[in-house]
């Protein structure tokens, strides 16, 4: 143990002597916790009951604070930047210290050049639209593949006019024989304010299955319009291409508020937030306020479409948020959805009210179903000095998309906390 602190003494003497690098900040940054008693009237098991609720914070602390370090330099210079984070509850890690930028700048100013060395990119495209319900409407991203791809690349910049890169790869230490290269080039035109024209190509000479690849291409475009002072109408369109297989996106938001907000709508139990499809019954988080139509092609001829219309709104009642999307298909018997959302949130006396609720419709192109979810609670912190009391209730009627119907629970709470 005395070696230890002799140990610990000694790094806190090499890092004083650097202001801007990691530094000891020896502190309690949390010791709290709280005890909380339910009783709970299961409605779909037909149950009641207590339980009691244990929810006990174990000290957290901080060793070493985040910093970083970062090269300064003129005319011909490198730039690296290394970041180390904070050492929290533990000496298992000294900070997971990570290069986040290493370049070679060539020239510096309104036109710049530098060499990032840090590796390629082989992928073009990409991004996604902007909406007022956000969904699974990202633009269009085509890659080509380079097995063990090293390499650098070289960025060239004309202030507020373009923005271009172009990668250059090969697939490591091989012999000659073995050897293979890559290449992406792909440029933002810039020189009209709150417009971005994006193209870009990516090529490997890597085989697939014994064929060569196909030329990766893509191309994107996006322009934020000010009606007025607070009213924006943003258009964006994004195509790839790699062989056969192409895509199109397409969508315009019609924008009043805030973008990317979190609304927090509960979910139907048929949810999956890490999917990278699109979420069938449920409205999800980065809406922005105001009307949006996005048209996705759904195959390869571009000649078939899905269409999705979506509403959001937070700033025509204080404490309300409502949204709501339509998803149709140019396919015959494709079917259609509708899915709404709405949370309201407020504070009466001493008392804090929170209700949701959601709807689904689904044709699946032989029948239609419905579903319905729904709660509320109230609670409050003034009755009972560090004691939260609170009654809540949620339930869930979902149309069969995976989900179950739930008639759902009652829960009457009370939680000491600090």
């Amino acid at each position: 143990m005395k070696k230890a602190l002799v140990i610990l003494m000694a790094l806190a003497m090499v890092f004083a002597a650097f202001a801007d690098d990691p530094a000891w900040n020896f502190g309690i940054t949390k010791f709290d916790g709280s005890a909380e008693l339910d009783y709970i009237i299961d409605l779909d098991a037909e149950t009641t009951g207590m339980k009691n609720v244990k929810t006990e914070s174990a000290i957290e602390f901080t060793l070493i604070s985040k910093g970083e370090k970062v090269t300064t330099g003129d005319g011909l210079w490198g730039e690296l930047k290394i970041e180390g984070g904070e050492v929290e509850n533990g000496f298992g890690s000294l900070g997971d210290v990570a290069v986040k930028t290493a370049k070679i700048h060539l020239v510096d100013g309104d036109f710049a050049v530098a060499v990032d060395i840090l590796g390629p990119n082989l992928e073009v495209g990409g991004g996604d639209a902007k909406l007022a319900t956000h969904t699974a409407a990202a633009l269009p991203m085509k890659s080509v593949t380079l097995t063990g791809a090293q390499g650098f690349v070289v960025e060239i910049t004309a202030k507020d006019v373009v923005e271009a890169k172009v990668s250059f790869a090969d697939n490591g230490e091989k012999k000659s024989d073995d050897k293979k290269f890559g290449l992406k080039a792909d440029a933002t035109i810039k020189a009209i304010p709150d417009m971005n024209i994006y193209g870009g190509f990516a090529w490997s000479q890597e085989e697939v299955n014994g064929k060569s690849q196909d030329l990766a291409l893509a191309a994107k475009f996006d322009y934020t319009l000010a009606l007025s002072d607070s009213l924006k109408l943003i258009p964006s369109v994004g195509f790839g291409k790699k062989g056969d297989d192409q895509d199109l996106t397409a969508a315009v938001l019609l924008n009043w508020g805030a973008q990317d907000l979190e609304p927090g709508f509960a979910k139907f139990s048929n949810y999956d937030a890490d999917t990278t499809e699109p979420v069938l019954g449920s409205i999800q988080n980065k809406c922005s306020d105001g009307v949006s139509v996005a048209v996705l092609t759904t195959n390869d001829d571009l000649d078939e479409f899905m269409i999705v219309a979506g509403f959001y709104d937070s700033t025509f009642v204080e404490g309300l948020k409502i949204g709501a999307q339509y998803w149709t298909y140019t396919t015959e018997g494709a079917g259609s959805l509708i899915d709404a959302a709405v949370k309201y949130d407020t504070t009466f006396g001493i008392f804090k009210f929170s209700a949701n609720a959601a709807f689904e419709m689904l044709d699946d192109g032989t029948e239609t179903e419905n579903g319905l979810l729904y709660g509320a609670s109230i609670e409050t912190d003034e009755i009972i000095q560090n004691t939260t009391l609170k009654a809540a209730y949620a339930g869930e009627q979902s149309a069969k998309i995976g989900g179950a119907d739930k008639d759902g629970a009652i829960t009457l709470s009370a939680k000491i906390h600090f």
